[in-house]
């Protein structure tokens, strides 16, 4: 753990660093590293900040019998709650919704007539709130991927910079695993600068036997309770339908927060 010496005033900045989305850069604090004081790792010197953990899912509006597909079906919401680790509450709880949506107690609902605004003012928002970790079910595969193809898709050049670090294109490689315990396993990586990406149903498929690995069933075994019964079926009805209709769908992306699981685990 580091230190700055007394007596010497800290530089301060209202901007980011010129390189990094992060709120503190070390070159802003003092002029020198070298004036650091070091510490052992122990007691209040082996404490860390709390890092900000942004859960997230989102919804798509697929064609009756056919899988959302990137290139066609829009993403019509996206839910997500910021934690601080160690609090049990989120601080940030939200969902960004393509069309109006009527009122949730406890979030905030942000209502958009088109999805370009919707994804542009959502990786905004990543920026903005600054997760060291972000977290959900089956983000690796479908969620993140989604997104990144979605905006290609409607060509939003600026979306795929998820990262802390400015400049640093965010990208989706396919990966293979490997072993005697877990088999072979074809997977999705979200390189994101700075940013820890946890996906829960690779948590669940790993270290546990279970008979379903849906998301209901898995709320079930480890929460007590089940995501809001919506069929994936009935959601572009939903998307079509009223303002109460698609409060039911935000609620239904909103019902479990995975951080939950995270810190069941």
């Amino acid at each position: 753990m580091k230190e700055q010496p007394r007596g010497r005033s800290a530089r301060s900045s209202s901007r980011h660093s010129e390189s990094s989305h992060a709120c503190l850069d070390g070159s802003m604090l003092i002029d020198s590293y070298k004036d650091l004081i070091s510490h052992a790792p122990d007691g209040d010197w082996a404490k860390i900040a709390p890092l900000r953990i942004m859960s997230f899912d989102i919804e798509c509006a697929g064609r009756k019998g056919i899988f959302p597909e990137a290139q066609i079906d829009p993403v019509i919401q996206i839910a997500a709650m910021v934690t601080r680790q160690g609090e049990s509450k989120p601080f940030v709880r939200n969902v960004f919704t393509l069309n109006t949506c009527a009122h949730i107690v406890g979030s905030q609902v942000l209502e958009y007539k088109d999805e370009r605004s919707l994804l542009r003012d959502w990786r905004k928002f990543v920026e903005k709130v600054d997760p060291d970790m972000m977290i959900g079910y089956n983000i690796a595969n479908f969620d993140l991927p989604y997104l990144m193809d979605r905006a290609k898709a409607l060509k939003i050049i600026d979306f795929p910079f998820l990262g802390k670090l400015k400049d640093v294109k965010t990208e989706v490689r396919d990966t293979h695993f490997s072993s005697k315990a877990y088999g072979n396993r074809d997977s999705k990586m979200v390189h994101m600068e700075g940013r820890l990406q946890l996906d829960l149903l690779q948590v669940m498929t790993r270290d546990y036997k279970l008979r379903s690995y849906s998301l209901n069933s898995v709320c079930a075994q480890f929460l007590g309770e089940q995501k809001e019964d919506v069929h994936h079926s009935i959601i572009t009805e939903l998307q079509n339908g009223t303002a109460d209709s698609r409060r039911r769908l935000a609620v239904y992306c909103m019902k479990v927060n995975p951080s939950s699981f995270f810190t069941m685990n």
